[in-house]
């Protein structure tokens, strides 16, 4: 699940049912195939087309590619390479790489590319198949598009009563492909009926191999900073100010003057509030701490 904005939804069906050219099956039986392809004479000049590396999103480094040059080397009849919804899909690229023909390489068209790509191919790589992954990363692509929202393809999950800062660490670790139960995470965050530190969720985090780190006094700018470098912020703040109930969510995402928040603690998992408001509200009373946000990064190297 992701957030979409509701004059969004659905539009990717839309488009899959009225549009689509055509579609990969059986992406799996694909695996040994690729492997064999790239140790080959053949497999090494197909790895040469690769122009300029752009980014490292999460331990996947993007890479940009000359597109003519790959499409021309094509045997006929080769089924392996097919026309997507938005350019060249390559299903023979090195597993922690995602490539980006140069053709799509100007400003207002790369940056979606490269987040369907990458959450495509996360989805299929925790075992979604290609149609289904295609679907969600269509989804993310037409937000991130249409302008109005940048946001993180970051699930939900709905917590335990009491537990809202092992269920907001879950969130995230999920986001990493990183799994574990609420009740292991509680236990790692050391949770009591008082609630959890926030050092204690930094040191969970850690455990799973993360860098993490808590920041006070964040700003707007610093928030929307983070997320657009591909980390949500766990945020802990007054749900209930005049009752004093502190509360964990993630910030997934931003619009011009909203912040949107996977909130464990909503059935419908994500909402959207507005960012003065929710500034006024980012506060701790035990400790006096003032917006502090936690950050967790797969560490460099893995």
């Amino acid at each position: 699940m992701i957030y979409t904005p509701k004059r969004l939804q659905n539009l990717y069906l839309w488009q899959e049912k009225n549009l689509r050219i055509g579609r990969v099956l059986n992406l799996p039986s694909y695996s040994v195939r690729k492997k064999k392809f790239i140790s080959s004479k053949e497999g090494r000049k197909f790895l040469s087309y690769r122009t300029k590396k752009i980014t490292d999103l999460n331990g996947v480094a993007v890479w940009l590619v000359d597109g003519i040059a790959i499409r021309s080397g094509l045997k006929a009849g080769d089924i392996d390479f097919t026309m997507g919804g938005h350019g060249y899909r390559y299903l023979y690229i090195p597993e922690k790489e995602i490539w980006i023909d140069n053709a799509n390489a100007h400003r207002g068209d790369l940056e979606p590319v490269i987040w369907h790509e990458y959450l495509e191919r996360k989805l299929m790589k925790g075992g979604m198949g290609y149609d289904g992954a295609h679907t969600i990363a269509s989804d993310l692509e037409i937000t991130l598009r249409e302008g109005t929202y940048f946001v993180l393809p970051v699930g939900t999950f709905r917590q335990t009563a009491g537990f809202c800062g092992p269920a907001a660490l879950k969130i995230v670790l999920n986001y990493h492909q990183i799994p574990a139960t609420e009740k292991k995470l509680s236990q790692l965050c050391r949770t009591t009926k008082a609630g959890t530190d926030p050092q204690n969720i930094v040191a969970a985090a850690q455990k799973f191999g993360l860098s993490a780190y808590q920041k006070e006094n964040m700003t707007v700018e610093e928030v929307k900073k983070i997320i657009r470098g591909g980390n949500p912020v766990i945020a802990n703040f007054q749900l209930k100010p005049e009752k004093g109930e502190g509360h964990y969510a993630v910030i997934v995402g931003y619009s011009r003057n909203t912040f949107i928040l996977s909130d464990p603690q909503e059935d419908q998992g994500y909402r959207e509030v507005g960012i003065k408001n929710f500034m006024s509200l980012w506060y701790e009373l035990e400790d006096k701490t003032v917006r502090q946000g936690i950050v967790l990064k797969p560490q460099k190297g893995l």
